[in-house]
Protein backbone atom coordinates (compact mmCIF):
# COMPACT_ATOMS: atom_id res chain seq x y z
CA UNK A 1 0.00 0.00 0.00
CA UNK A 2 3.07 2.41 0.85
CA UNK A 3 4.42 1.58 -2.53
CA UNK A 4 1.29 2.14 -4.40
CA UNK A 5 0.98 5.69 -2.44
CA UNK A 6 4.22 6.50 -3.16
CA UNK A 7 4.06 5.95 -6.59
CA UNK A 8 1.11 8.28 -6.90
CA UNK A 9 2.25 10.79 -5.20
CA UNK A 10 6.02 10.98 -6.49
CA UNK A 11 5.47 9.54 -9.91
CA UNK A 12 2.06 10.25 -11.29
CA UNK A 13 0.69 12.63 -10.15
CA UNK A 14 3.71 15.13 -10.97
CA UNK A 15 3.66 13.63 -14.77
CA UNK A 16 0.18 14.16 -14.67
CA UNK A 17 0.09 17.83 -13.61
CA UNK A 18 3.18 18.46 -16.21
CA UNK A 19 0.71 16.84 -18.99
CA UNK A 20 -2.24 18.83 -17.55
CA UNK A 21 0.04 21.97 -18.41
CA UNK A 22 0.69 20.96 -21.92
CA UNK A 23 -2.56 20.25 -22.85
CA UNK A 24 -4.11 23.69 -21.55
CA UNK A 25 -0.95 25.30 -23.36
CA UNK A 26 -1.60 23.57 -27.01
CA UNK A 27 -5.11 24.19 -26.37
CA UNK A 28 -4.16 27.73 -25.88
CA UNK A 29 -2.01 27.37 -29.08
CA UNK A 30 -4.51 26.02 -31.37
CA UNK A 31 -7.12 29.03 -30.27
CA UNK A 32 -4.53 31.90 -31.28
CA UNK A 33 -4.29 29.96 -34.62
CA UNK A 34 -7.62 30.05 -34.85
CA UNK A 35 -8.02 33.13 -34.60
CA UNK A 36 -5.29 34.01 -37.36
CA UNK A 37 -7.15 31.67 -39.42
CA UNK A 38 -9.98 33.06 -39.14
CA UNK A 39 -8.89 36.91 -39.86
CA UNK A 40 -6.95 35.72 -42.97
CA UNK A 41 -10.26 33.66 -44.37
CA UNK A 42 -12.53 36.73 -43.73
CA UNK A 43 -10.61 39.01 -45.12
CA UNK A 44 -9.67 36.79 -49.15
CA UNK A 45 -13.66 36.41 -48.63
CA UNK A 46 -14.21 39.68 -49.62
CA UNK A 47 -11.82 39.93 -52.43
CA UNK A 48 -13.35 36.13 -53.66
CA UNK A 49 -16.61 37.48 -55.16
CA UNK A 50 -14.72 40.24 -57.39
CA UNK A 51 -11.79 37.48 -58.24
CA UNK A 52 -14.24 34.93 -59.15
CA UNK A 53 -16.21 37.37 -61.15
CA UNK A 54 -13.16 38.46 -63.23
CA UNK A 55 -12.24 34.80 -63.68
CA UNK A 56 -15.77 34.05 -64.92
CA UNK A 57 -15.10 37.07 -67.37
CA UNK A 58 -12.04 35.02 -68.60
CA UNK A 59 -14.00 31.78 -68.88
CA UNK A 60 -16.44 33.68 -71.56
CA UNK A 61 -13.85 34.53 -74.11
CA UNK A 62 -13.13 32.42 -77.34
CA UNK A 63 -10.80 32.01 -79.46
CA UNK A 64 -12.63 34.19 -81.27
CA UNK A 65 -12.49 37.24 -79.23
CA UNK A 66 -8.46 37.09 -79.10
CA UNK A 67 -8.29 36.56 -82.64
CA UNK A 68 -10.11 39.66 -83.10
CA UNK A 69 -8.07 42.15 -80.93
CA UNK A 70 -4.79 40.20 -82.10
CA UNK A 71 -5.41 41.28 -85.67
CA UNK A 72 -6.48 45.00 -85.04
CA UNK A 73 -3.92 46.73 -87.12
CA UNK A 74 -5.37 50.18 -85.73
CA UNK A 75 -6.94 48.90 -82.22
CA UNK A 76 -9.01 51.21 -80.33
CA UNK A 77 -7.46 53.63 -77.45
CA UNK A 78 -9.51 51.30 -74.99
CA UNK A 79 -8.41 47.87 -76.18
CA UNK A 80 -4.51 49.59 -75.92
CA UNK A 81 -4.93 50.69 -73.03
CA UNK A 82 -6.13 47.06 -71.32
CA UNK A 83 -3.71 45.28 -73.12
CA UNK A 84 -0.95 48.05 -71.62
CA UNK A 85 -2.08 46.97 -67.87
CA UNK A 86 -1.70 43.43 -68.80
CA UNK A 87 1.84 43.52 -69.92
CA UNK A 88 2.53 46.13 -67.02
CA UNK A 89 0.45 42.92 -64.90
CA UNK A 90 2.78 40.65 -66.39
CA UNK A 91 5.89 41.90 -66.16
CA UNK A 92 6.09 42.26 -70.22
CA UNK A 93 8.06 45.21 -71.55
CA UNK A 94 7.21 47.62 -74.02
CA UNK A 95 8.93 47.69 -77.14
CA UNK A 96 10.60 51.20 -78.19
CA UNK A 97 9.05 52.92 -81.86
CA UNK A 98 10.28 55.77 -83.48
CA UNK A 99 8.48 59.06 -82.28
CA UNK A 100 8.72 60.97 -85.74
CA UNK A 101 11.31 63.19 -83.77
CA UNK A 102 14.72 61.54 -83.97
CA UNK A 103 13.92 59.88 -80.54
CA UNK A 104 11.71 56.63 -79.12
CA UNK A 105 8.65 55.84 -77.64
CA UNK A 106 7.31 52.93 -75.34
CA UNK A 107 5.02 50.90 -77.20
CA UNK A 108 3.07 48.28 -76.04
CA UNK A 109 0.68 46.72 -78.74
CA UNK A 110 3.97 44.73 -80.35
CA UNK A 111 4.51 42.49 -76.95
CA UNK A 112 -0.14 42.68 -76.47
CA UNK A 113 0.29 40.71 -80.10
CA UNK A 114 2.78 38.49 -78.54
CA UNK A 115 1.05 37.77 -75.46
CA UNK A 116 -2.33 36.90 -77.42
CA UNK A 117 -0.43 34.54 -79.86
CA UNK A 118 0.26 32.73 -76.84
CA UNK A 119 -2.16 29.35 -77.02
CA UNK A 120 -2.12 29.89 -73.17
CA UNK A 121 -2.61 33.33 -72.34
CA UNK A 122 -5.97 32.87 -70.73
CA UNK A 123 -5.04 29.83 -68.96
CA UNK A 124 -1.98 32.00 -67.97
CA UNK A 125 -4.27 34.78 -66.81
CA UNK A 126 -5.94 32.34 -64.48
CA UNK A 127 -2.96 30.37 -62.86
CA UNK A 128 -1.19 33.53 -62.10
CA UNK A 129 0.57 34.04 -58.97
CA UNK A 130 -2.12 36.71 -57.69
CA UNK A 131 -0.92 35.87 -54.24
CA UNK A 132 2.55 37.51 -54.81
CA UNK A 133 2.31 40.74 -57.51
CA UNK A 134 5.22 42.78 -57.02
CA UNK A 135 4.74 46.44 -55.28
CA UNK A 136 6.27 48.40 -57.84
CA UNK A 137 3.77 46.95 -60.52
CA UNK A 138 1.02 47.32 -58.15
CA UNK A 139 1.89 51.25 -57.74
CA UNK A 140 1.99 51.75 -61.63
CA UNK A 141 -1.32 49.79 -62.41
CA UNK A 142 -2.89 51.92 -59.81
CA UNK A 143 -1.36 55.10 -61.10
CA UNK A 144 -1.75 55.04 -64.90
CA UNK A 145 -4.78 52.51 -64.95
CA UNK A 146 -7.12 51.54 -62.39
CA UNK A 147 -7.01 55.90 -61.82
CA UNK A 148 -8.11 56.35 -65.33
CA UNK A 149 -11.72 57.44 -65.88
CA UNK A 150 -11.20 55.72 -69.43
CA UNK A 151 -10.08 52.35 -68.11
CA UNK A 152 -13.99 50.79 -67.05
CA UNK A 153 -15.34 47.46 -68.12
CA UNK A 154 -18.21 49.28 -69.62
CA UNK A 155 -15.45 51.46 -71.65
CA UNK A 156 -13.71 48.51 -73.21
CA UNK A 157 -16.64 46.47 -73.72
CA UNK A 158 -17.28 49.46 -76.66
CA UNK A 159 -14.20 48.12 -77.86
CA UNK A 160 -14.32 44.23 -77.58
CA UNK A 161 -15.22 41.35 -75.54
CA UNK A 162 -12.09 40.39 -74.58
CA UNK A 163 -10.99 43.85 -73.53
CA UNK A 164 -13.70 44.17 -70.93
CA UNK A 165 -13.03 40.79 -69.84
CA UNK A 166 -9.23 41.50 -69.30
CA UNK A 167 -10.25 44.94 -67.90
CA UNK A 168 -11.91 43.23 -65.07
CA UNK A 169 -8.87 40.56 -64.64
CA UNK A 170 -6.62 43.71 -64.10
CA UNK A 171 -9.01 45.07 -61.67
CA UNK A 172 -10.00 42.12 -59.91
CA UNK A 173 -5.96 41.78 -59.62
CA UNK A 174 -6.10 45.05 -57.91
CA UNK A 175 -8.50 44.31 -55.50
CA UNK A 176 -7.00 41.28 -54.75
CA UNK A 177 -3.64 42.19 -54.12
CA UNK A 178 -4.97 45.33 -51.32
CA UNK A 179 -6.42 41.89 -49.29
CA UNK A 180 -3.13 40.04 -49.96
CA UNK A 181 -0.70 42.25 -48.98
CA UNK A 182 -2.97 42.92 -46.04
CA UNK A 183 -3.39 38.92 -45.52
CA UNK A 184 0.54 38.20 -45.73
CA UNK A 185 1.96 39.22 -42.40
CA UNK A 186 -0.62 37.34 -40.75
CA UNK A 187 -0.31 34.53 -42.67
CA UNK A 188 3.17 34.63 -41.64
CA UNK A 189 2.36 34.94 -38.00
CA UNK A 190 -0.20 32.11 -38.24
CA UNK A 191 2.31 29.97 -39.42
CA UNK A 192 4.89 30.85 -36.76
CA UNK A 193 1.47 30.15 -34.61
CA UNK A 194 1.25 26.25 -36.02
CA UNK A 195 4.42 25.65 -36.07
CA UNK A 196 4.62 26.47 -32.23
CA UNK A 197 1.28 24.45 -31.96
CA UNK A 198 3.21 21.46 -34.01
CA UNK A 199 6.14 21.83 -31.52
CA UNK A 200 3.80 21.76 -28.21
CA UNK A 201 1.82 18.72 -29.63
CA UNK A 202 4.97 16.76 -30.21
CA UNK A 203 6.04 17.46 -26.39
CA UNK A 204 2.72 16.59 -25.22
CA UNK A 205 2.74 13.25 -27.05
CA UNK A 206 5.66 12.05 -25.95
CA UNK A 207 5.06 12.78 -22.22
CA UNK A 208 1.04 11.20 -22.74
CA UNK A 209 3.43 8.05 -23.94
CA UNK A 210 5.04 8.65 -21.18
CA UNK A 211 2.15 8.93 -18.96
CA UNK A 212 0.43 5.83 -20.30
CA UNK A 213 3.75 3.73 -19.23
CA UNK A 214 3.47 5.16 -15.77
CA UNK A 215 -0.40 4.78 -15.27
CA UNK A 216 -0.02 1.06 -16.71
CA UNK A 217 2.74 0.58 -13.83
CA UNK A 218 0.45 1.53 -11.38
CA UNK A 219 -2.40 -0.01 -12.58
CA UNK A 220 -0.47 -3.37 -12.11
CA UNK A 221 0.68 -2.67 -8.85
CA UNK A 222 -2.72 -1.60 -8.17
CA UNK A 223 -3.39 -5.24 -9.06
CA UNK A 224 -0.98 -7.13 -7.15
CA UNK A 225 -2.37 -4.91 -3.72
CA UNK A 226 -5.64 -6.15 -4.38
CA UNK A 227 -4.68 -9.41 -4.85
CA UNK A 228 -2.19 -9.48 -1.50
CA UNK A 229 -5.33 -7.78 0.38
CA UNK A 230 -7.73 -10.75 -1.20
CA UNK A 231 -4.98 -13.25 0.38
CA UNK A 232 -4.79 -10.84 3.72
CA UNK A 233 -8.55 -11.39 3.42
CA UNK A 234 -8.63 -14.74 3.07
CA UNK A 235 -5.86 -15.87 5.65
CA UNK A 236 -7.64 -13.43 8.58
CA UNK A 237 -10.83 -15.79 7.51
CA UNK A 238 -8.64 -18.56 8.43
CA UNK A 239 -7.52 -17.13 11.25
Amino acid sequence: MIKVEREKKEVVEPKKAIVQRDEAEASKQAAEAKVIRDECEAALASAMPVLEEALAALDTLSANDINYVKKLSNPPAAVKLVMEAVCVVLDVKPAKQPDGKGGFMLDYWKPSVTLLNNRDFLQNLKDFDKDNIDTKVMTKIRQHYISNADFTPERAANASAAAEGLCKWIIAMDKYDVVAKFVAPKRQKLKAAENKYQEVMEGLRAKQADLKIILDKLATLEEELESIMLKKENLQVYM
